[in-house]
Order: C-alpha cells, then structure tokens, then sequence
C-alpha cells in the first residue's frame, strides 16, 4: 500500500467511528467530508491520528459507512470493525500503525471481545493470522471465559483450529468444569467435523466429570453421533466408561450400527466391544501409561500441544502412533 493510500485508510476508519460514536470528542463538517481535512480523536479511542488526505475513489470500497446501525454505536475501536466486516487491508493497516490486537471492544450483539475472537467467531482465518502475527493473545478470554479456541471450534472452522494451535493455544486452562473444555464443545457441536480428534491428537485429554447441563459427557455426545472412531480415541486418552453408554450404543438400530462399526477397521471394532465388555475392570498397564504419559507431557508443555513434541521426540515410531492415539 501507498503511503496517500494508507493515510486514506486509517482516515476513513475514523470517519467511521464518528459517524456513530457520538460522545467522542471529535469535529467534523459533512460539508467537507469529500475534501481535506483533519481528525481529532479523543485519546480512548485507539487508533493513530490520521492526517490530511485527498478523497479517493476507494472510499466506497473500505468499510461501509454510509449507513451505520444503530447496534453498532458506542464502539470505540476501528479494528473491531475490520475484524466484523472481514477488511483484512484495513486489519493490516491498523495493526501496523500501532493499534493493539488484545483492546476489548463490544463486538457487534454488545458484547465485550478482543478481535481474535470476532475473526474466529467470523471464520476469517485471514485475520486471525494477521492479529496473531501481530501480538494477539491466543489464549486471551472473553467475558464469559471463552477462549479464541473454543470459539473456533463452535464455528466448526478446522483452519481456524490449526492456525491457533500452531500459535501455542492452550487446550485446557486447567479448569474441571466442562464450560471451559475445548474438548467437550467438539464432540458436542463438531463431532462430525474432525475437530474434537485434532484435539485428541494435539494432546487434549477427557475431563473425569464432563457431564454438562444436560447430563451428557464428551463420550455421549460421539456416541450419540454415531462417531465410534471419536469414541475409541476418547477412551483410549482416559474417558470413563458407564452404564449409560453401553446403553446409548445398545440402542443404536441395526442399519446404524452396521454403518457405524463399517467406518472403523476391525482392530477398532474388537477393541471398542472389549471396552464395553470390561468397562468395569482395571484398564490394562498399557492403557494407563499411556494416558499417564499423555497428561504429563501435556502439563510439562504448559497445556499446549504435544504433537511436535512426540514427533520430534527420540522414541520408537509405534510408541509415537500410540501417544497420538493412531495405533
């Protein structure tokens, strides 16, 4: 971008936040609004101050401020707006002249978010990079405990999922409530996605009491889903099996079952029936370390991923695949 041009950007996102922020302490004359002139913006709004510019035919091809609603008034940052409009140039211009990726601002229902979570909740994995590369935090909650995560995963976007992974997201906060379990969203939302055995393989582990409002746990919903390959994963990094799912899967028709058990291979098929038949007994010593091993190089990684870190790691091919639950 040209200098006139970025000078034009970064002065049009500001003609926008006036033209809905009442209270802010700015003067502008429609009148002018198509010739020079410059803007004055009180110092909470966090966006650097434009300077005079010459009006450009891209006017109308940067973020639309010819009608403004009415819910979108009393924001007080420009990249929010980049971010819920999906302007990755206006993103890029913003976040390299010096706005801050981690400032909360009301999203577009009201609600207080940093713009990683707007860019994930969008599905605009675009922005979502560029906020990072930037210095957004990846594992920064909303008001509500919400990671960046976690809304990727709501929004079914395994790009998303990815992206923030590879940038260090946590996979747990260390909380036992399953509000705050990136895993127990998964298998309920996007069992049918991948997402929920991304984060199997990345290292996430099933919570010991994960059953949420509605009296269902990660395994339930995979289950209910007819995801058995999802189930076997689950048990394999430590779920508990009860009576209530053998009783799910007891109930599953016969077209059903036969379709479900046709999607795993008959080593999966023997493994997840002896789990059933001893979902009473003590797992096998091989089960329990690797599920011990799992957790503790989980814990030891700070929650983040282990996949590179088994990968990477001096040890047999096959114990790697079992680590990763693709054995």
């Amino acid at each position: 971008l040209s200098a006139c041009f970025l000078q034009f950007v970064v002065s049009e996102i500001g003609q926008l936040l006036i033209s809905f922020y009442s209270t802010s302490s700015t003067f502008f004359s429609k009148k002018r609004s198509r010739q020079n002139f410059q803007l004055c913006l009180n110092k909470n709004t966090n966006m650097p101050f434009p300077t005079r510019h010459s009006y450009l035919p891209e006017y109308n091809n940067m973020l639309n401020q010819n009608h403004v609603p009415t819910r979108y008034r009393g924001m007080r940052m420009a990249l929010t707006l980049a971010a819920i409009y999906c302007q990755r140039d206006a993103a890029r211009v913003l976040l390299q002249n010096g706005a801050d990726p981690n400032d909360f601002c009301r999203d577009e229902y009201g609600v207080m978010q940093p713009p990683l979570l707007i860019a994930c909740r969008r599905r605009d994995a675009q922005i979502a990079k560029l906020l990072l590369e930037h210095g957004a935090d990846v594992n920064k909650e909303d008001v509500f405990g919400r990671t960046a995560l976690m809304i990727a995963i709501e929004g079914r976007s395994r790009e998303i999922v990815e992206l923030l992974l590879q940038w260090k997201a946590k996979l747990s906060n260390g909380s036992i409530n399953w509000k705050y379990c990136p895993l127990h969203f998964a298998c309920k939302y996007a069992s049918r996605s991948g997402l929920a055995e991304v984060l199997l393989i990345h290292g996430c582990v099933p919570l010991v009491n994960d059953e949420d409002d509605e009296g269902k746990d990660a395994l339930t919903y995979s289950l209910e889903n007819h995801q058995l390959k999802l189930s076997i994963m689950l048990i394999k990094a430590g779920a508990k099996i009860k009576e209530k799912h053998l009783e799910i899967f007891n109930t599953f028709s016969a077209a059903s079952r036969t379709e479900a058990m046709a999607q795993i291979c008959n080593k999966d098929r023997d493994y997840l029936m002896d789990s059933f038949r001893n979902m009473k007994a003590v797992k096998s010593l091989k089960s329990l370390a690797v599920i011990a091993a799992r957790k503790h190089i989980l814990h030891s990684n700070n929650n983040q991923s282990i996949k590179n870190e088994i990968k990477l790691s001096n040890i047999p091919e096959p114990l790697k695949q079992l680590l990763l639950l693709q054995n």
